[in-house]
């Protein structure tokens, strides 16, 4: 799989891969549901999988990354080490 195009998490703007930065691991999740989980018997269920954890948000430049990642937490990586990290 090839990534071609990722979209900035603060402005919603195509970035190039090659150029962008990530903020893996914040505590902003795009996938979070506000909602509680409810069981068969009307408890709460924990949720065992999350296809968005931990999260991967797109910055323009590296500067809005770790201004991000300073009051969210995370690390921030080039998008180009992330993506070799999946290639291996």
């Amino acid at each position: 799989m090839r990534v071609t195009e990722l979209t900035a998490f603060l402005s919603g703007a195509k970035l190039s891969p090659d150029d962008a930065y990530v903020v893996k691991g914040s505590d902003v999740n795009m996938c979070s549901q506000a909602h509680e989980m409810i069981d068969a018997d009307k408890r709460g269920a924990d949720v065992h999988y999350d296809r968005c954890a931990p999260s991967l948000l797109a910055f323009a430049k590296e500067r809005e990354a770790i201004e991000f990642a300073r009051e969210h937490g995370g690390t921030v990586l080039p998008f180009r080490d992330v993506a070799a990290a999946y290639a291996k």
